[in-house]
This record gives structure tokens, C-alpha cells and sequence, in this order.
């Protein structure tokens, strides 16, 4: 096993004190968020351009009083959770945790002793993103229990990584970093509201209830309590395979009453296990590539929503394809060739469990109405002034995005549930991921919930998000200028932007990182790191004049 390997290159430094420079830093606010500006401050160890092959590029390292924090880049897009033999090591004098992110487990080693195997949840390991990236950060934490005993990250700890033990890359190149820590700062917890925000116009659930699960009985009190705490006027269900729209809106107003009983409701189901719930009728439905499509009519707005629940696990092809099928009918909507027509100012949302653990350009696919397969499915569609927004919301009581875990699994949680929106017609005024083992005792109180209705009702958390419309004029329109020429495409140092007026340049990377240039006509992109890209322009009064999908190599 490669982890025996490691055990003993880890005995060997930990027995010799091979341990670097001591750090001196500070506890610090980090956020497993996928976005990585709070790592500025962090102790940073550089090693790029030493390995051809996966090359270790940095390693930075942050802590608090529960958690210790690792950030690492390689000069290549990996995903760290399959076919990767990237491992990290974080230990003291009288023990160290070795786990490899490829193989999904670790082991704890202590001199003169047997390793003793684990898996992530031993640890408390969480990591984003989930699909394909550069760059990756995760937590552990620094007091866990593990066979009975207490283990306690402390003082100064000895961390290093590598991606292969015996000819790989390594941070540092040899021995240890000696990193010190303390107890000066607590976890900072994004805020969020379990109400629903007073100037929310409606609020919405999307929810896969594995396989049927919202209908045992033995678990009637867990559904039951996140349901009626959330109190969403639109619930997208993921996973109902066994039941009709109509049998489920009856089990969660008469058996599981967490529901207003006295309120009509409305449902449907497109796809063999999309269900919508929703206060608001439904005015039009479609089912597209196994997902649904839905028209709601809001107090005299609608409101476009596509519940969807993508091909799971390796099946990159199969996720775009769908993908591709959805931007195509957007496409069509738009256009005036489908049975329902797509107002540019109608709100469109995006929600469901998209199952992304592959490639990161499909999440900027979606984001950007980027169809990979135009030959297919035909040209891209524009969905939105700089593409639709991803939601990003926080875990409650936590202080990562994490959608999905399943503790009993050798992978580590991750973020499998999305919910993307129009952000020039609908803005979220408060947002979370519901999971009722993070919240405070008081609050699980309050609202007479138990710590374990989550982790016994799904493997997935419920995503919320309370949503507001944005004042729109009917003289609006969207200005969209194609005289404009970028080259070269792809672009591996100065992208040209040719046009006869000046627009300001902002770029969009993947996982939806934003770069401003400002008005330029040249723009110097030797630092981003390579990939796929979405470019939008926009003129003298902030409107987008154009969006282009671009690739920097």
C-alpha cells in the first residue's frame, strides 16, 4: 500500500527532527468556499517548476482553535478525490496523521505501534472544490477520537505533502514544515437566518430525498422537522422514483404535516424522479433530457425553474450532454421555437443535484450558457448579463459549502447540490444549506429539531435560498453587440480585444472567480491559471454589451 510507504518516510523524519522553519502566524479567518482571497495572509511554502510531471506549485497553512487548514496548487488541473496520489502528513512527536486524497483514506502512525487505518470522517476531512480544479483547500480537525482515543493537534505541528512517495513531488522538498499553533480564534460562521428573510419575495428548497427516503416511516419525524422549519414556498425534490406529485404533496400535508394545509398548493413531475412543490401555479412544464422544466406565476411574474438531477459520478460525457440539452431548449425559449416562450426578463433558476465531480467547465458551462457539443445541440445561449450567478451558500453553523456526505463511505464531503440564478432579475437575500449536527444547541431548541434528522433523512443537505425580484423597466433591453472580435483564441499570453468603442473587460474563470481589467484593449493573462474563461463586456453605463467563452492556455 502506498500508505505503508509513506508511514515509513514519516517515522524516519519524525525519529531524525527533520522539521524546516518554525512558523510564528497567527490564527486566522479561513472559509472552505472555493474562492481563496482569505489565504493572503496565511503562511505560504512556493516550490513551483520542480516536477514535470504533477508538480506541487504552493502549500499554505492557516488554523484555528478547531481546525487546521491546507491549501496546495499544481501547475495542472487534477481532481484529488480519484486516480491522484497526492497525500498530506500533519503530526507531532507522538503521532501523525498520513491521508491520500486518491486512495480516500489515512492512517495514523505512532512510533512503535501498528498504523491504525481511518477515513475522513475520523478527521473531520472536508475539501473544495469537488470538481476538477488547480487549486484546492481543505480542513481537519485538531482534536478527534479515533478507536476510543482522543488525539490532539497542539503546539507545533510537522505538515508536508506530496504526490508520490517515492519519485513525486513534495512540499517541502525534504522533512517537515514546522507550523505553531494556538488557540486565539475560534471558527468565524457565516451568518444566515433560518426565518425567511423579511424582504423575501419567495423562498426555495431544493432537496434530494435518496431514493424515495421522505416516504419511510421510520423517518417521518426527520422529514417532517426540516421541512416545516424550512417553510419553502417551492420545494424541488430530487430522487421520488416510487411516487406521483399528487401522492407526495398529500404525504407532506397529511401524514408529515410540515406543509400549510390550508393553502392550495400545485405540483408536477418532469423526469423519472423531478418533483416540484410550489405555492404558485404552475403555468407551463416540459421535460428536457430527464430534467424538468417550470413556469410559475408569482403575483403576476414568472418565474422559470429547472429541477435537475444529472448522470452521477464518472459520466462526464453523459452530465454535458444534458447540459447541452438544457442551454439548447434555453436557447429555443428564447427564441420563440419552443412552446413557451423566455422573456429576456423572465428569472430563470437553475437548481438540483447536478452531481459534479468531474470537470470544472461544466459548472462554468451551465454558469455561461456555454453548449460544449454545438455541432449537436447547436450555438451558445445567452442566459444572463455576465452569465447566471452560483449561489454558493454556507453550511449552517459551518463554514464550508458542503451538499453531500455520507460518513460510512470513503468519500469526503462535497458540493453536489447547486442552485444557479438570473442575477439581473433575482437577488438572494439569505441563503444556507441546512444541516441540523452543525447548528447550536439553542437553536436546534427553538425550532424543536434533533441533531440527527439530517445525517437519517439523506445523504444530501437541503439547499436553501430566499430569493427578492429586482426592479426591472419594460424599456429595458439588453444590448448585445457582436462586432467584436478577441483574439488570439485560445490565448496564452495578451488577448486583443478588437472594436471600434472601448468596453470594460472583466473575466470569469470556472468556479466563477471574477478579474477586472478595466478599459483595455490588451489584456495580460500570463498570470491566471490556465482553463476556460467567460469574457464580458460592458460599456460606459455597466451594461453588458457581449460575453464570449475564451481559453487560456
Amino acid at each position: 500500500m502506498k500508505l505503508k510507504n509513506c508511514t515509513k518516510s514519516v517515522s524516519i523524519y519524525i525519529l531524525l527532527s527533520l522539521l524546516g522553519i518554525s512558523s510564528q502566524l497567527t490564527s486566522q479567518v479561513i472559509y472552505i468556499d472555493e474562492d481563496f482571497a482569505d489565504w493572503e495572509n496565511s503562511i505560504t511554502l512556493n516550490d513551483e517548476g520542480d516536477n514535470n510531471s504533477l508538480d506541487i506549485e504552493s502549500l499554505s497553512i492557516a488554523h484555528d482553535n478547531e481546525y487546521i487548514y491546507l491549501k496546495f496548487e499544481t501547475n495542472r488541473e487534477i481532481s484529488i478525490q480519484d486516480d491522484q496520489d497526492i497525500t498530506f502528513v500533519v503530526g507531532q512527536t507522538d503521532f501523525a496523521i498520513i491521508y491520500n486524497l486518491g486512495e480516500r483514506r489515512g492512517a495514523i502512525f505512532r512510533p512503535n505501534d501498528e498504523n491504525l487505518f481511518f477515513f475522513h470522517n475520523s478527521i473531520g476531512l472536508v475539501s473544495l472544490p469537488t470538481v476538477t480544479s488547480k487549486v484546492f483547500e481543505l480542513k481537519i480537525k485538531r482534536v478527534f477520537v479515533l478507536n476510543g482515543f482522543q488525539y490532539k493537534l497542539d503546539d507545533e505541528v510537522n505538515i508536508s505533502i506530496q504526490n508520490d512517495v517515492t519519485n513525486g513531488d513534495a512540499i517541502p522538498n525534504e522533512g517537515f514544515y514546522s507550523y505553531v499553533l494556538n488557540n486565539k480564534a475560534n471558527s468565524q460562521i457565516p451568518p444566515y437566518n433560518l426565518n425567511i428573510a423579511s424582504d423575501t419575495d419567495f423562498r426555495i428548497m431544493s432537496y434530494n430525498v435518496l431514493f424515495d427516503n421522505l416516504f419511510e416511516s421510520d423517518l417521518e419525524e426527520d422529514y417532517a422537522n426540516i421541512i416545516s422549519t424550512i417553510n419553502a414556498d417551492v420545494i424541488c425534490f430530487q430522487e421520488i422514483y416510487d411516487h406521483t406529485s399528487q401522492q407526495t404533496l398529500n404525504y407532506l400535508q397529511n401524514t408529515l404535516q410540515a406543509i400549510d394545509s390550508n393553502l392550495d398548493w400545485f405540483h408536477d413531475q418532469m423526469g423519472p424522479d423531478n418533483i416540484i412543490i410550489s405555492k404558485y401555479p404552475i403555468v407551463f412544464s416540459r421535460r428536457v433530457a430527464g430534467n424538468g422544466v417550470f413556469v410559475l406565476e408569482m403575483d403576476g411574474k414568472e418565474v422559470m425553474i429547472i429541477n435537475i438531477h444529472l448522470p452521477c459520478c464518472n459520466n462526464d460525457t453523459e452530465r454535458q450532454e444534458e447540459i447541452d440539452e438544457i442551454l439548447a431548449f434555453l436557447r429555443r425559449s428564447k427564441g420563440g421555437s419552443e412552446n413557451y416562450e423566455l422573456d429576456a426578463k423572465t428569472p430563470i433558476i437553475i437548481t438540483g443535484d447536478t452531481n459534479f465531480v468531474g470537470l470544472s467547465e461544466q459548472v462554468s458551462s451551465i454558469m455561461a450558457g456555454d453548449i460544449k457539443n454545438n455541432g449537436n445541440f447547436g450555438p451558445d445561449v445567452f442566459l444572463d448579463e455576465g452569465g447566471l450567478i452560483d449561489l454558493k451558500p454556507f453550511v449552517t453553523g459551518s463554514n464550508s459549502l458542503v451538499t453531500w456526505r455520507n460518513n460510512n463511505g470513503s468519500f469526503s464531503p462535497g458540493r453536489l447540490d447547486y442552485l444557479f440564478y438570473t442575477g439581473s432579475t433575482l437577488a438572494s437575500v439569505n441563503s444556507f444549506v441546512f444541516d441540523t449536527e452543525s447548528l447550536p444547541d439553542q437553536e436546534l431548541s427553538n425550532y424543536n429539531l434533533q441533531r440527527d434528522n439530517c445525517q437519517n433523512a439523506s445523504d444530501h443537505y437541503p439547499v436553501v435560498s430566499d430569493m427578492k425580484f429586482k426592479e426591472t423597466s419594460s424599456t429595458d433591453k439588453i444590448s448585445f453587440s457582436k462586432n467584436i472580435i478577441l483574439s488570439p483564441n485560445p490565448v496564452e499570453s495578451i488577448l486583443t480585444i478588437e472594436s471600434e468603442l472601448r468596453y470594460s473587460v472583466r473575466l470569469i474563470n470556472a468556479i466563477g472567480m471574477s478579474y477586472d481589467y478595466g478599459y483595455k484593449r490588451q489584456i495580460d493573462v500570463q498570470n491566471l491559471p490556465p482553463g476556460f474563461y467567460i469574457i464580458v463586456l460592458t460599456d460606459n453605463r455597466n451594461s453588458v454589451v457581449n460575453t464570449q467563452k475564451i481559453v487560456i492556455q
